[in-house]
């Protein structure tokens, strides 16, 4: 099998399993969600062994589900919100386990445990706080997974337009100390592809019988954000893998890399737009 069929096989398989399992209901969606949350945990661990680190992976991949999945019961009204504060129990947790471990380095250990939780954990169960939307007197929960979808649509314009519209016209470079290949055509382009998209959506969604939660500028705006923040999350990632030595983050995806490789734009974007829609949309 050559790489590009690879690539468009893995491709499909990844956007229909992302896509359909929200479209489906919040429960496959918190399980779809939470299951990225705890391999990209574990993923992420894998690529510290050529270090002199040791961070806490299974406490780490524990710890990282179950907060997506207190959020997730909170969010979906489950339970109430106080049980959020379960949530910070986990990041003192670190510190006594890491005292029976005797691991050189203990602190740095416990940043690393620390600094996957915010990277990976947190930003994806924001995605839940997307979905969800309280309305009425009673401030009853609605799923609306169109939302999260249309947010994916926007991410993955984003970085297929940047693709695209940089081996085309790319001639100037964004930031080649760390990612020779991006440019700043491309990542105009794809903040191109993103307003198309965003101009899309906001017609399709009335179109569809769709509430029309969001303006035109709500989705506009949301494009902006997804543009700028997916560069910087995919610029870090590639600081990441450049300070380890590596080419991709894994391999679960076949011509995708691993789970990190097709979140980094997610990981920045969206604790972002989960703030904008939370205060101004």
């Amino acid at each position: 099998m050559n790489d590009f069929l690879q690539r468009l096989i893995t491709g499909i398989f990844f956007i229909v399993a992302i896509i359909g399992s929200i479209a489906w209901n919040h429960y496959s969606f918190t399980a779809m969600f939470s299951l990225i949350t705890v391999l990209g945990l574990l993923e992420f661990y894998s690529l510290l062994n050529t270090e002199n680190i040791y961070p806490q992976k299974i406490l780490g991949a524990v710890s990282g589900g179950a907060i997506f999945l207190i959020n997730a019961g909170v969010n979906y009204g489950y339970f109430g919100r106080e049980y959020l504060f379960l949530s910070f129990l986990f990041f003192f947790i670190f510190f006594g386990v890491e005292l029976f471990r005797k691991k050189s380095n203990p602190f740095t250990n416990i940043a690393f445990t620390f600094f996957s939780i915010i990277y990976i954990a947190i930003p994806l169960s924001l995605l839940i706080n997307i979905t969800s939307i309280s309305v009425g007197e009673e401030q009853h929960i609605v799923y609306r997974p169109w939302i999260l979808i249309a947010y994916f649509l926007l991410v993955w314009a984003s970085d297929s337009g940047a693709y695209v519209s940089g081996r085309l016209f790319g001639r100037h470079k964004l930031f080649p100390r760390i990612s020779p290949n991006k440019t700043w055509e491309g990542s105009i382009g794809g903040a191109f592809f993103v307003l198309g998209f965003g101009y899309l959506i906001y017609w399709l969604i009335p179109t569809l019988g769709l509430s029309p939660v969001l303006t035109f500028v709500d989705w506009i705006i949301m494009g902006a954000i997804i543009v700028v923040m997916g560069t910087f999350g995919d610029l870090i990632e590639s600081l990441l893998k450049r300070s380890i030595y590596i080419k991709d983050s894994g391999s679960i995806l076949p011509g995708h890399g691993g789970i990190l490789d097709r979140f980094d734009s997610v990981f920045m974007s969206a604790p972002f737009v989960f703030v904008y829609l939370e205060l101004f949309a």
